[in-house]
């Protein structure tokens, strides 16, 4: 757990059980092998961002779909790239500013080539709950662009949870822009 806008990640090097499937983590907090953080020379590296799907929740290591692409281009291999590396920077529950924030503060150092980060329809939701317990601790927005949106919002830390949860979907997809 974490006090700030990002709240929460994997634990690194993790080996357990999560719904039923093993589930491990790398030093990196990725549930992923463990990959260097320079990218080698004549891989091309792609980069994760997402939630509990593309986490693969439920599902072996070698099963989450990031394992298989990187399985499947690695065995059609025939061009410019000698290996292919799919690194998987997602968690569950992450919303679009969780994702955002991974973007900005943790794939530089691993030089991706591609970045993929899904939306799901579920999005409006999950960034209004984030947000909302982002308001309700009372933690700290220190982007102003962010912090503008909220406040167009109306939303106040007195209000109730059915009034801040109901303006904070209705402007979520400002958010997203």
């Amino acid at each position: 757990q974490r006090n700030d806008l990002l709240d929460y990640e994997l634990k690194a090097s993790y080996s357990g059980v999560y719904m039923q499937a093993p589930l491990t983590t790398n030093r990196w907090r990725m549930r992923d092998k463990d990959y260097e953080k320079a990218k080698p020379k004549s891989t091309y590296r792609i980069a994760l961002v997402g939630a509990s799907y593309d986490m693969g929740s439920g599902v072996k290591d070698d099963e989450t779909y990031d394992a298989v692409l990187e399985d499947l281009l690695n065995a059609k291999n025939s061009g410019p790239y000698s290996h292919f590396e799919v690194l998987n920077f997602s968690v569950g529950g992450y919303s679009l500013i969780h994702k955002a924030i991974v973007m900005a503060d943790v794939l530089a150092p691993f030089e991706p080539d591609l970045v993929i980060t899904p939306v799901y329809s579920t999005e409006a939701n999950r960034l209004a709950n984030h947000l909302y317990k982002v308001i309700q601790n009372d933690i700290a927005i220190t982007d102003p662009e962010l912090r503008n949106i909220i406040e167009k919002t109306g939303v106040q830390q007195w209000m109730g949870d059915t009034q801040v949860l109901k303006l904070l979907r209705q402007h979520a997809y400002q958010f997203a822009n």
